[in-house]
């Protein structure tokens, strides 16, 4: 006797608060797209639900959240030492934000500024938290 399989209901969505850290000087740079293929690709769809696609525009803020922050050394004065972009809930447009980091400076540098990326990454956790509050 065969018993068909019973389908439930489909599995929730995902929903989480994603922010990349990345280092923005030149030494990443060569690296970047062996790392953006993957662990940052593979994690974005992960989260996603599957292939990010140039028609997601996100929406509300009901589903997974993802933000960028960029830090780099004190040589890219007087740029920010810390770039961030705000919350969105469209895959598409973060990996936007991936593909315009510009690697630059950072070789007159002997560390770079990882604990103003990991501030500025704990406060946008904060602004998720009030963004799903608003809902």
């Amino acid at each position: 006797m065969v018993v068909p399989a019973l389908e439930g209901p489909a599995p929730p969505a995902m929903v989480a608060d994603v922010v990349f850290v990345i280092e923005g000087t030149a030494n990443l740079g060569p690296y970047f797209e062996a790392l953006r293929k993957h662990y940052l690709l593979p994690a974005i769809e992960y989260f996603n639900g599957g292939p990010p696609a140039e028609t997601d525009f996100g929406g509300d803020f009901g589903g997974t959240q993802y933000s960028l922050v960029v830090f780099n050394t004190v040589d890219c004065a007087p740029e920010s030492y810390v770039q961030s972009h705000a919350p969105t809930s469209s895959a598409w447009e973060f990996l936007t934000w991936l593909d315009s980091i510009q690697f630059v400076g950072g070789g007159g540098e002997s560390c770079s500024l990882i604990a103003e990326g990991l501030s500025t990454a704990l406060q946008l956790f904060d602004d998720f938290k009030k963004m799903r509050e608003q809902m």
